[in-house]
């Protein structure tokens, strides 16, 4: 399982960012840590206007998988409902668990 969170620069205000956290890794298997960093490696090759440039990988203290990505702005439509409500009023913090704290990098949560 895994999650997408927005951060923002500590050091660069204004300069945001996505967050994608393989959750589901702390603790896992060696062979979802090595598909995530593969995702994050490829991405970085293409370096073309229709995927989304990889700007760091690196694994929590708590042992989660993360990479640091370009932040597109634009409506999930996997959402729907309420849930889609609830995503364009910021979400529900909770959702954001261990994996805001320990963005590393200059980089911080926003949730």
């Amino acid at each position: 399982m895994g999650a997408v969170f927005e951060a923002t620069h500590v050091r660069l205000p204004g300069k945001r960012f996505a967050i994608k956290v393989l959750k589901a890794m702390a603790g896992g298997s060696q062979r979802a840590f090595e598909r995530f960093r593969r995702e994050a490696e490829i991405t970085t090759r293409f370096g073309h206007p229709n995927i989304t440039d990889v700007l760091d990988f690196y694994v929590t203290d708590n042992g989660y998988p993360c990479m640091v990505m370009e932040l597109l702005e634009g409506e999930d439509h996997l959402l729907s409902g309420s849930d889609r409500g609830a995503a364009l009023r910021g979400g529900d913090d909770s959702r954001a668990g261990s994996a805001a704290t320990p963005m590393r990098s200059g980089v911080s949560s926003r949730w």
